[in-house]
């Protein structure tokens, strides 16, 4: 850490330090997902479609469900518990739900979902009448001076 920042922009990391050198939780480790924002989305939009990526970990087909509204992509699912005493857990486990809103119309018959290495792909085509296009526009070519 720079010398000329305040010792409190350290602290994150003083505290990964103090815990990674403890070779036990203090406190039982949470048993479910209580977060708001799990899982971590990554959501993106070009010319064609919107996309939507989320890390799911461990999670089963069977676990995992979409459910697609005029205006909200809804992601549900289990990440499943691992038995056993934790010593640590970065990865929660557990129900959650994440609900998108989608920025524009698509096509609900053309949507593509698939998980690959724990991470859940969606890609949402644009309808036709929210693809970008140019407008020509009709009149004098030269501005009057």
């Amino acid at each position: 850490m720079p010398a000329n920042l305040p010792l409190i922009y350290g602290f994150p990391t003083l505290l990964d330090r103090l815990m990674d050198q403890t070779d036990f939780l203090p406190l039982p480790a949470p048993q479910e997902v209580s977060a708001r924002h799990f899982p971590p989305l990554q959501i993106f939009e070009d010319e064609n479609a919107l996309h939507v990526r989320a890390s799911v970990p461990g999670i089963s087909l069977e676990n995992l469900q979409l459910i697609l509204d005029s205006k909200t992509l809804s992601l549900r699912g289990v990440i499943p518990f691992l038995p056993g005493r934790h010593l640590r857990r970065d990865r929660p486990a557990g129900p959650f739900k994440r609900d998108i809103r989608l920025p524009f119309p698509v096509q609900a018959d053309a949507i593509r979902a698939a998980v690959r290495n724990g991470v859940l792909t969606v890609t949402l085509p644009r309808t036709p009448l929210t693809k970008k296009r140019i407008i020509p526009v009709s009149g004098a070519t030269r501005v009057p001076s």
